[in-house]
């Protein structure tokens, strides 16, 4: 899958959701409604999953076997029975409860070999194909009938599960279902999957590529170690999510990649199951707003960039990628200028991101970085002191801001002002502490006009906070020492992004201007080429600011949603068009956009957003004293978004 498709930030569906309507509790995999036409039988839930978990119980009871010596029995569970076979594994333990003991409850008919990949397998010797592969394993553990082979170093069962586990599982999910079967004419939605079925051709290949990710349709309400207890077999509240005594296979455990992604994200430096139990979610609402018609271009450009869905540092590296391949800062095909995507997408997922969701966050509880111990070892620090010391570092402020003006530490980073700059005297500004950088450049930029004090309310916090953690005297931190710091956490944490909700607002104004130019540039005749570039560098800095507000602690929800939507996948183009998604091939999709207005109404409603939402005082470009003649002019307050 990812040497096929080209990954693609569009909108920040990493940080936060498309905007999609509510169906179910919103935080589970279903229940769906029926919207294939024409069905007139008594299903009420068109979700269907059930073959999936067929085959990841056929696969756990594959691995309990693999030591057995036992090849009819291997056999099986591998290439399916005619016989309804036992359960094997997952089986009750304890006080867990296991709802299904026989393969048929779940789903007969089922057999692991027929959807192993068919392609060869370089890795392992004797050119094979996966299920060949597989076979073979199964052979040679029968015939050594024992789990670990010393001879040769092999573990059978392990072998045979973890191959499996992505021959079968990954494979038919991100290369059948989310590949092929994702395409316009294959398994279209306005046909049911097959003849007689209660579910349409995209419900059922969304969902049949949900099962094989194998998580628990209710994952997303539990933390990490509640998800990954319930494969141990620990957690009997968290798994029974219907409260009726029993753990249903089908619903209620999680399996294979989904309960790896528990066991990493427990650590709380991931977020793997979520992030992807919560695409799968978002794209089948998605498929079920098509209300049982063909899905439209852009509800499948939604649908591919959920698929290809990456973490921050896959963005700016596709990013770094695209700006390569183009040559050049502005590419006018699609209104995108790469360096200010780049930089200001970059303060967020790294500076932003890492300070208040890692330093202050992970890293500041009790018995991470204790502060009666070093850092490291061999520091000459303590674990809280480098922790707080490495927010400051992300924010970015000279050390000795707090003795200046907003105005000089704004010039410092202009290069405008040695005198403040050089605090020490020695001729030279030292970028270590004399430097203001990233957002602490941008808070003094705002903080200049009068109205706000950003710079100083997050510097002089640090400051307290490090006083604090000092007074401690390399011992372990009180209840009453953390809970000070807790305060001036949120209050770094609330400033922070005040001064990220600033910048959109800012973009969103110079936008609306610059369309504004751009209109009256194209009404007389002229030549639009600077304007336009000018536009892009703009719109680059607000989708920036914008991609960075939702990478934060805080899931900001709804708001998120609506800025994506308003701001769209990219700017409106000369010709009226505007980068809507991306092909299974990796190429932008571009379809009509809406008119200049309606754009330049979307800007505003942004600015409006960021005063609602956060509270923004600064406010620079501020354009909202022309909403109200801007939304009379197009007909109503109420304008269409951008999808």
């Amino acid at each position: 899958m990812q040497n096929k498709f080209t990954k693609l930030l569009l909108t920040g569906v990493f940080c936060a959701t498309l905007a999609l309507p509510a169906f179910g509790d919103g935080h589970s995999y279903g229940p769906f409604p029926i919207t294939l036409k024409g069905y007139s039988g008594d299903k009420t839930n068109s979700v269907s999953y059930s073959g999936q978990i067929a085959r990841h119980v056929q696969h756990d009871s594959l691995k309990k076997l693999a030591g057995s010596g036992n090849l009819a029995e291997m056999m099986a569970y591998f290439k399916g029975s005619d016989k309804n076979k036992k359960i094997l594994a997952p089986a009750s333990k304890g006080d867990f409860k296991i709802k299904q003991t026989l393969l048929n409850e779940i789903s007969s008919g089922k057999n692991l070999s027929g959807k192993s990949y068919k392609g060869l397998v370089n890795g392992w010797p004797g050119g094979m194909t996966g299920d060949e592969v597989l076979e073979h394993m199964i052979n040679k553990a029968a015939e050594h009938g024992s789990a670990f082979d010393p001879n040769t170093g092999y573990n059978y069962p392990q072998l045979i599960s973890k191959f499996a586990m992505g021959a079968v599982f990954y494979n038919q999910a991100v290369d059948n279902y989310l590949d092929e079967k994702l395409r316009p004419d294959n398994k279209p939605n306005n046909k049911p999957y097959k003849d007689g079925a209660y579910y349409t051709g995209k419900e059922h290949s969304w969902d049949e590529a949900f099962g094989y990710w194998g998580a628990a349709a209710h994952s997303l309400n539990l933390t990490a170690e509640q998800n990954y207890n319930i494969t141990k077999m620990k957690d009997m509240a968290a798994a029974d999510h219907n409260g009726d005594g029993v753990v249903d296979l089908k619903t209620e455990y999680n399996f294979a990649h989904a309960y790896y992604a528990a066991s990493y994200d427990k650590g709380g430096k991931t977020d793997y199951l979520n992030t992807v139990t919560q695409a799968f979610v978002d794209g089948r609402k998605i498929i079920t707003s098509a209300n049982g018609e063909a899905l439209t271009t852009a509800q499948r450009s939604q649908l591919y960039v959920l698929r290809d869905i990456m973490t921050g540092d896959e963005v700016l590296e596709h990013m770094i990628n695209k700006a390569a391949e183009h040559g050049s800062a502005f590419d006018p095909n699609t209104g995108y200028n790469y360096p200010q995507l780049i930089s200001k997408f970059a303060m967020g997922a790294v500076f932003y991101n890492q300070a208040v969701d890692n330093y202050l966050d992970e890293k500041l509880r009790p018995d991470n970085k204790p502060n009666n111990k070093p850092y490291k070892d061999g520091a000459y620090y303590t674990g809280k002191e480098h922790s707080w010391d490495e927010a400051f570092g992300y924010w970015g402020a000279a050390a000795h801001s707090l003795n200046l003006t907003a105005e000089q530490n704004y010039n410092i980073t202009k290069m405008k002002d040695m005198a403040a700059a050089d605090h020490n005297g020695d001729g030279v500004v030292d970028l270590k502490t004399e430097y203001n950088f990233a957002h602490a450049y941008y808070a003094a930029s705002y903080d200049k006009g009068g109205k706000t004090d950003y710079l100083n309310t997050v510097t002089q916090a640090f400051v307290d906070g490090r006083k604090i953690i000092t007074s401690a005297n390399g011992e372990a931190l009180t209840t009453a020492q953390r809970s000070q710091l807790y305060v001036l956490r949120d209050i770094i944490g609330q400033n922070w992004e005040k001064v990220i909700a600033e910048s959109v607002f800012k973009y969103a104004g110079s936008v609306y201007k610059d369309i504004d130019k751009l209109q009256t540039i194209i009404e007389a005749n002229g030549d639009t080429t600077k304007a336009f570039a000018t536009y892009g560098k703009h719109w680059g800095e607000l989708k920036g600011f914008a991609l960075a507000l939702q990478c934060g602690k805080n899931n900001i929800g709804e708001t998120a949603v609506k800025l994506n939507r308003m701001m769209g996948f990219g700017p409106v183009l000369l010709n009226s068009s505007q980068v809507t998604g991306v092909d299974s091939n990796g190429n932008f999709i571009k379809d009509e956009a809406s008119g200049w207005d309606e754009y330049k109404l979307h800007m505003l409603k942004i600015q409006k957003l960021m005063v609602d939402v956060f509270a923004v005082k600064a406010r620079a470009n501020d354009q909202l004293a022309n909403i109200s003649d801007l939304s009379a002019k197009l007909g109503g307050s109420n304008s269409a978004e951008n999808d």
